[in-house]
Parts: C-alpha cells; structure tokens; sequence
C-alpha cells in the first residue's frame, strides 16, 4: 500500500519539529504560522500517501487484469494443447491400424509370391509331366502300329502256311 515508509518519515518529522515550537520560545503569531505551516505538510504528506496507495491500487487493477488476460491465453494455450494432443492420438491410432494393413498387404504379397513361385514350379512339372505323358502316347501309338503290323504279319504267315 502506497510507501509507508515515505508518509511515516514525514510524519515523524512533523512531531519532532511540533515539539521543537513547542519547547522553543517564539511569539504567538510565529507559532501559528508555523503551525499552519506544518499542517500544510502534513496534509500534502497526507495526501501523497493517500495518491500513492490509489495508484498501487491501481497497478494492482492492472495487474490483475494482465493476469486475468493471461489466465485466459493459458486457459485457451492450454485447451489447444489438449485438442492436439487428441489430434496427436487419433493420428497415432489411424498409423498403428495403417501398419496393421501395410503389415497384412506384405503378407498376402509374400503369400501371392511363394504361389506364383508354386504355381511355376507345377506349371514346368506339368509341362515335363505332359511331354512324358506324350511321349509315352506316342510310343503306344508306335506300339499300336507295330500290334496291327505284327497282327498283319502273322495273319500273313498264318495265311500262307495255309496254302
């Protein structure tokens, strides 16, 4: 409040120099003016103090609306963090499930590899298996053709042993 220390020191000054007029032996009108003097001094000290406390009062309004403006920046810092942070989670959550599907995707790709892989592996199997499988039908088709041969031979020899 205002400076204490200011109005108190005047104050005291005052009741020293009151107390000098009155232990000194000066005429009625030097001590009425003197007096009204300190008074005056008294009063303006008075009134220092007094404006003093008005304007620590006033810096404390100040103050206090700066603290109050800023309370409310933090209070609104603060909830914008918050809706970060929320953010931030959400974000976080939907880059785990990515992941989660990216690490799927790799699998199935894995997967489709390791049967295409198959699938060529049988496919020249199956070739090899068809070209054995065709050799193996030609030679019954040589086997069917030497058969009728031989049958037409020994039809032959049988028909001229008969003769």
């Amino acid at each position: 409040m205002g400076n204490p220390s200011l109005f108190t020191r005047v104050f005291r000054s005052l009741k020293i120099l009151h107390s000098l007029v009155d232990g000194s032996h000066l005429s009625t009108v030097e001590i009425s003016w003197l007096t009204s003097k300190v008074e005056e001094a008294f009063n303006a000290a008075k009134i220092v103090a007094k404006t003093e406390e008005l304007v620590d009062i006033e810096r404390l309004r100040l103050l206090s609306s700066q603290d109050s403006t800023y309370t409310s920046k933090i209070a609104h810092m603060e909830d914008h963090l918050k809706e970060l942070f929320s953010e931030t989670l959400q974000l976080e959550l939907r880059e785990k499930e990515i992941l989660k599907k990216e690490e799927r995707i790799y699998k199935m790709r894995k997967d489709l590899m390791d049967q295409k892989q198959k699938l060529v592996i049988t496919k020249g199997e199956f070739r090899t298996s068809l070209d054995l499988v065709e050799a193996g039908v030609a030679k019954l088709q040589d086997l069917d053709k030497e058969k009728i041969q031989l049958n037409h031979l020994v039809n032959s020899i049988v028909s001229f042993h008969r003769y």
